[in-house]
C-alpha cells in the first residue's frame, strides 16, 4: 500500500508523533461507527 497524498503532505508539514496521535484518534472511531453499522443492518434484516 502507498501512502495516500493527504496522509504524506500532513506527515511533512506536522511532527510523526503528532501525525500518528491523529490518526490513532481517528482511527478506533471509524472502527466502532462500522461496528454500528453492521449491527443495525442485522437488526432491519
Amino acid at each position: 500500500m502507498s501512502t495516500p497524498p493527504i496522509a504524506s503532505t500532513a506527515n511533512a508539514y506536522l511532527p510523526p508523533f503528532s501525525f500518528q496521535a491523529i490518526m490513532s484518534l481517528l482511527i478506533p472511531r471509524e472502527k466502532r461507527k462500522m461496528k454500528k453499522v453492521k449491527k443495525e443492518k442485522k437488526k432491519k434484516e
